[in-house]
């Protein structure tokens, strides 16, 4: 099972102005990738950790809430100053996905072009993870030959 923060790391550095909600697009930069990028991070933490999808629509922003009851919201720090969340409504993932303005935004294509970097980023690690163990395995278990 992965933990939170390998999913973390990997979603973090899988965003930019592709996965970016397109009305933010041009506000996009390297130093705030967080912008932008809510709906999405909230979909796929979902996808891996389960829970619900919060949003609050003062502030049009999506965050998580896990089976456990505990608040995970990575894009929190897109907003320049502290700002007071409450749940206006949990969100149900079809629509986040399928609705008439998630294909206006293009959230599905967003979404799963992030979804794709994340497992390629969580792949790779755990390919890396895997050769590494099969390497220390090895040193600890070298062949023997026998002499014939």
């Amino acid at each position: 099972m992965r933990s939170l923060k390998t999913i973390e790391s990997a979603i973090r550095g899988s965003w930019d102005a592709d996965t970016c909600y397109p009305v933010q697009k041009r506000n996009w930069k390297n130093n705030v990738p967080e912008l932008g990028q809510c709906a999405v991070t909230a979909l796929l933490l979902q996808e891996y950790l389960g829970g619900d999808i919060a949003f609050n629509q003062a502030n049009d922003h999506f965050w998580n809430i896990l089976p456990n009851g505990k608040t995970i919201d990575l894009t929190r720090t897109q907003f320049r100053n502290p700002i007071d969340l409450t749940v206006d409504a949990l969100c149900n993932r079809h629509e986040l996905l399928y609705s008439s303005e998630a294909r206006k935004q293009e959230t599905l294509h967003r979404y799963e072009l992030l979804k794709h970097r994340v497992e390629n980023k969580l792949n790779k690690k755990g390919a890396l993870s895997a050769s590494r163990n099969k390497e220390i395995a090895i040193q600890r278990h070298p062949k023997r030959t026998l002499a014939l």
